[in-house]
Parts: structure tokens; sequence; C-alpha cells
């Protein structure tokens, strides 16, 4: 049976001779592996189809484990990521936390949508970082690991003084000092996170990071999902990388 589906490519892999395997992350079906038989042929009209984070338009013969591509359109190649280096690592980078959060045929519509919306973004915009800060911030939530940013992690004040990330969130002045090792004081870091865990798709378009935010951002995020996700993220170190909390 034919089933056809919109989904973006998140991950390619060589397979026997002129195929390859591809994952397909989608609205409805979550994560979809895909033979594409005769891809890797110099002709192959799935060319431009299977290149990482390209949007298209999938027909496919689905069946349990490894479904089959059937036929297929491009929607979207997102020219101007794949020829700028930095978009390109950042979309990679999302196409890897994509990978490591979802399971195959179980879908979560709502962080498919913000991963195209960033990645139109992405394809359009000047701003990288505080859009991928944004997609962070929605898997750390799914792998059970999200910060607590609506009050003290600790007692739910509201009178914040920091961010503590071995207490996994915000901390008032009563508990500020349970932290000596990575605490974060910078009122205007906190009010920038805080933003961004704000944003809704339709405001995506306006996230801008201070320029005194960027590396202290980079190194928060760094540090959480290397201590306490579990998962390795190789396309991670293709980022711009500041020196370590």
């Amino acid at each position: 049976m034919h089933n056809q589906i919109k989904g973006i490519v998140t991950r390619r892999i060589d397979f026997k001779e002129n195929d390859e395997i591809i994952s397909v992350y989608t609205p409805t079906l979550g994560r979809v592996p895909l033979l594409v038989r005769g891809a890797k042929r110099a002709n192959s009209r799935y060319k431009a189809l299977t290149q990482l984070f390209t949007y298209g338009d999938f027909t496919i013969s689905q069946r349990e484990g490894l479904s089959l591509l059937y036929q297929g359109e491009t929607i979207d190649y997102f020219n101007q990521i794949k020829a700028d280096y930095d978009k390109m690592s950042h979309a990679a980078y999302l196409c890897e936390l994509v990978n490591q959060v979802s399971q195959d045929y179980e879908p979560d519509k709502e962080l498919f949508e913000w991963f195209l919306a960033i990645l139109q973004l992405y394809n359009t915009s000047v701003e990288l970082a505080g859009l991928t800060h944004v997609f962070e911030l929605q898997v750390l939530q799914r792998l059970g690991i999200g910060l607590q940013l609506y009050g003290c992690s600790i007692c739910n004040s509201q009178h914040i003084v920091g961010l503590s990330l071995t207490m996994g969130g915000l901390v008032c002045a009563q508990h500020v000092s349970q932290d000596d090792r990575f605490l974060v004081t910078d009122p205007v870091v906190i009010k920038t996170l805080l933003a961004l865990n704000r944003q809704t798709i339709d405001t995506l378009a306006n996230v801008r990071l201070p320029k005194e935010t960027v590396q202290v951002l980079r190194q928060i995020f760094n540090y959480l999902f290397e201590n306490y996700s579990g998962v390795y993220l190789k396309s991670q170190k293709f980022l711009t990388v500041p020196t370590k909390l």
C-alpha cells in the first residue's frame, strides 16, 4: 500500500552500491526510515530529494521497519542554508537533535512544526543561534531535562537572582548559595533565556540574541546536553563553541 507523506530528511546512509537509506521526519508518522533505490547513481532523480534537511513530498510503500520510496518531489531544497557553512552547521545540528529525541513511526507534530519553521527562517535570516536555542529548549523538555524557568526551581519564588544548572533552573536569593559551581547571575542572560522560552512558532521571526549573551548561552546548552541528556551530539562541535563554563 502506498502512503503519501511530507517530511524533512534528517539522516542519510550509503546502502549497497547504488542505494541509500534516509530518515524522513514527518508530522504524521514521526521518523520514517526509507530505502531509496539508485539514489547514488549520477542520473538519479532523487539526488536533490535525499540531501540533508531537504523538505519533500514522499510517496512510500510503508512496511514494518524499513519502508521503500516509490516516488517523490522536492518542496524546498533550502538553497541558502546549503550555500552557507554556519547555516548548514546549525541545520545539521537540528537534524541530529531530531534523530536523538524521536523514534521511528512515533509522531510529534508540534516538534515537526518547530523544526520546519526554524529551517525556513535559517534559510532567510541572519539569526541562527537564538533560533537554535529555541529548538534546544523544546528538545530538552522531551528528554525530561527541561529547565525550570517559571520561578525558583526549589521553592517557586519569583524573586530570582540566578540560573543554576545543577539545580535545573532559576533560583531565588534563599537558595542561590546551594550552587557554587555552575551558576549564571548575569540578568541579561537570564532575561534572554526567559524570552527564548516564551517564543511561539508565530513569533520566531523576531528572535534576536544580544551579542553579550551568545557565548554564555552556547555554554549553558552544551553543558546541559553533555551532562544530563545521555546523548552524544557529533554536530555540536561544528557550532561556535567558546570556553566551557
